[in-house]
């Protein structure tokens, strides 16, 4: 790397390395210089380049599925070769890889990312996470994830309601749960209008779940 050999044999030494340490940032760093100068000098060689850094990072994901620097890297992968990039085929390794573990929000934050990159409408991605949330109810990533895709349309009078549905299914279906405690939250902070319905319905839950912690703590936050 002090050498600034940026060379094929370069990539392998400092796949070697990442071999032995996932997590060595400065390997990471070098492959993406030698990446830029090897496409700078060979053109035409972008996309054996990039497959070849997709296959890397797909091997160290089954590694280390929850590592910020390989998903750093395959993101940086996609914005310096986004037409040579199969976004489809993106989103479908996301799927494999939130089916053995829902709730890696390095996964889901790639999503929603690739997700933009693809064009997917917005609709497709909040089905996703709902029926995510509807597997589990304690996915805090996916309740996240749609609260990043409403963040700008929360005011609308369609998009609020829809949400005080689904999340007043969620806590009357486990009222201990906390995860669908903080979109409430979320829900109101966003949107104050909305406290007078979540009230009514955390009012209507403390009734039946007096002492529940998440009904209670809602009610302290509303005085």
């Amino acid at each position: 790397k002090q050498a600034k050999s940026y060379t094929v044999d370069s990539l392998k030494a400092a796949a070697a390395a990442l071999a032995t340490n996932i997590e060595f940032y400065t390997m990471w760093n070098h492959r993406r210089e030698a990446v830029l100068h090897l496409r700078s000098i060979h053109v035409g060689q972008e996309a054996a380049l990039l497959q070849e850094e997709l296959r890397l990072t797909e091997r160290a994901i089954a590694e280390n599925p929850k590592s910020y620097w390989v998903w750093h890297h395959r993101k940086w992968c996609g914005e310096q070769f986004p037409s040579l990039m199969d976004w489809q085929r993106e989103l479908k390794l996301c799927d494999k890889l939130l089916e053995r573990d829902a709730r890696n929000f390095h996964c889901w934050t790639y999503r929603r990312w690739v997700g933009q990159q693809a064009g997917t409408v917005r609709a497709t991605e909040l089905a996703f996470t709902e029926s995510k949330i509807s597997a589990n109810l304690s996915n805090y990533s996916a309740w996240h994830s749609r609260s990043v895709l409403l963040a700008n349309d929360i005011s609308d009078p369609d998009v609020h309601t829809k949400e005080l549905e689904l999340v007043q299914q969620a806590i009357v279906t486990e009222p201990r749960d906390s995860a669908p405690w903080l979109y409430v939250l979320w829900l109101v902070d966003s949107h104050p209008p909305l406290l007078d319905d979540a009230l009514r319905i955390t009012l209507e839950l403390l009734e039946l779940e007096p002492e529940c912690k998440g009904v209670c703590a809602f009610c302290l936050t509303s005085l």
